[in-house]
């Protein structure tokens, strides 16, 4: 029983989860940067300290994109 109240609030979970697909000015490359909803201060540190994985450009060269 318990595994199915897990399995079905992890269905649940990623049935409300967006993904945030953020964008490198310098190499163009985009990637998926978190997933939300997350806590907001944990978020805005994600944010600071992002780099590119291709290139390794810092969190200034890296942008969101919207929708």
């Amino acid at each position: 029983a318990a595994r199915l109240a897990i399995r079905g609030a992890m269905k649940k979970a990623a049935e409300t989860r967006r993904a945030v697909t953020v964008h490198c000015e310098k190499c163009d490359h985009e990637w998926v940067g978190a997933w939300i909803p997350m806590d907001a201060g944990v978020f805005a540190r994600l944010l600071k300290s992002i780099r590119c994985p291709a290139c390794g450009a810092t969190a200034r060269s890296i942008t969101m994109v919207g929708e």
